[in-house]
């Protein structure tokens, strides 16, 4: 019984880099999701799974410093400037969209 201690920390920093893993692929923060993997070890690559993939979300442009940032977003992560839902015109399409495009040879 003196490697339980040792097998359940690699088994939980596998998790971590598990749960790290699928949230970069979904847009996410690596290190956010790495810490939730390593503190609630198969929990954590789950939550990953199941949250919402940012890559899907649609665009838009600050009006005041022209940083791309999701539709959603209520205020600037940049300059902080209050944003109202863009109208249709001003949408971008999505990360996973620019993807699909750009392999169809349409950008």
């Amino acid at each position: 019984m003196q490697f339980a201690g040792g097998a359940y920390a690699f088994f939980a920093l596998c998790c971590a880099l598990g749960a790290g893993m699928i949230a970069r692929q979904r847009g996410m923060s690596f290190w956010i999701w790495f810490s939730v993997g390593l503190v609630l070890p198969v929990l954590g690559n789950v939550a990953a799974f199941l949250a919402r993939n940012e890559n899907d979300e649609a665009r838009r442009l600050c009006p005041t410093c022209q940083t791309v940032t999701v539709a959603y977003a209520a205020q600037c992560m940049k300059c902080g400037t209050e944003l109202e839902y863009p109208s249709e015109d001003a949408i971008l399409p999505s990360v996973n969209e620019l993807r699909r495009m750009r392999a169809a040879g349409e950008v």
